[in-house]
């Protein structure tokens, strides 16, 4: 427990550091953003998309930074023991295992439909780039799916009893 719930409390400082960060970077930013936007879309218009996404940047970092703050919560009260804490950082690790399942089949998705000529350094290590990606979201996801188990097991479950129930 204490290997799941310092993994996860750092995971969720970390976030909280970044999105707090975002926000920063963007409060300096964003007089400048309409200006940024408009040359970005005079010098490549597929990119227009990213205006709409730059629009809800703050929500999303907001809710971002709430989540982490919550996410680092469970994890401090699965150090402490708290019985609704398991199920709690189960159902974040199960999350998790699908955000990176997820992630990693858009990253197959993206190096196989993009075209080679589009991203100039990377067209000679393609199939580098493709394979370090899948393995670095296998051995995530390897890690999400060992928490769920761990947290699934019986010695463990009966550690989150009272102790008169033991």
């Amino acid at each position: 427990m204490t290997v799941i719930g310092r993994i996860w409390l750092v995971l969720a400082v970390l976030s909280v550091l970044r999105a707090a960060g975002n926000l920063i970077v963007w409060a300096v930013l964003h007089p400048a953003v309409p200006s940024l936007m408009g040359a970005l879309n005079d010098r490549e218009p597929r990119l227009r998309f990213l205006q709409p996404v730059f629009g809800h940047f703050v929500a999303v970092n907001v809710l971002v930074l709430l989540a982490s703050v919550a996410v680092a919560f469970c994890a401090w009260e699965l150090l402490r023991l708290r019985s609704w804490a398991r199920p709690a950082i189960q159902t974040i690790s199960g999350f998790a295992l699908v955000y990176v399942v997820c992630l990693g089949l858009l990253w197959t998705w993206t190096w196989t439909k993009v075209p080679p000529e589009s991203v100039a350094h990377a067209h000679a290590n393609r199939g580098l780039f493709l394979a370090g990606g899948l393995v670095l979201g296998l051995i995530f996801a390897a890690g999400f799916a060992a928490m769920i188990a761990s947290l699934q097991n019986p010695r463990v479950r009966e550690t989150f009893l009272p102790s008169a129930a033991r």
